[in-house]
């Protein structure tokens, strides 16, 4: 099942290569760019990632409307984040089919016409006195989940569940 995520307008290269590192270790299958306004795959992005970003393939893209619009098209459920009151806690999300997460820039989100064209919108539940995570720990936290429910762990997809050694 395919697992794409999207990187709206995500500028720091150390972000940048976070997540391409996070997204190696958690199956995702591409990373899309915008063209104009993302970050450079450069020897720190590549340092940053420990060597992740050669393994996912990251497509640049003129517009991320335009390539979300076409992952739709291809029957990806495309998910944007954000702190909007319209957004679902993310739990409640299904990714047990293909999906397209979005994720912006932490100063600015993810661009408005990109919510709007999205099938959901989606945040993680936060406790205490901050309403914001780092992006490459936000997405860290949505593939994970995104783990979770497709049953990987350890022993890899729906692996048998740990049981007790007998003596």
């Amino acid at each position: 099942m395919p697992l794409i995520l999207v990187l709206d307008s995500i500028t720091d290269v150390r972000n940048f290569g976070a997540i391409g590192r996070t997204a190696a270790c958690t199956g995702v299958d591409a990373i899309v760019v915008s063209s104009k306004s993302a970050a450079p795959l450069n020897a720190e992005a590549m340092k940053t990632s420990a060597g992740g970003l050669m393994h996912v393939p990251v497509c640049r893209e003129n517009s991320l409307v335009n390539a979300c619009k076409y992952l739709q098209d291809s029957g990806i459920h495309v998910i944007a984040t954000t702190l909007g009151p319209q957004s679902i806690a993310l739990p409640q999300i299904d990714f047990n089919q293909p999906v397209a997460v979005i994720m912006g820039a932490e100063d600015v989100g993810v661009a408005h016409a990109l919510i709007k064209m999205a099938d959901a919108a989606v945040k993680i539940p936060q406790i205490g006195h901050l309403d914001s995570l780092n992006v490459s720990v936000a997405a860290g936290m949505i593939l994970y989940e995104s783990m979770r429910q497709r049953g990987y762990d350890e022993g890899g997809p729906a692996a048998a569940p740990i049981q007790a050694h007998k003596k």
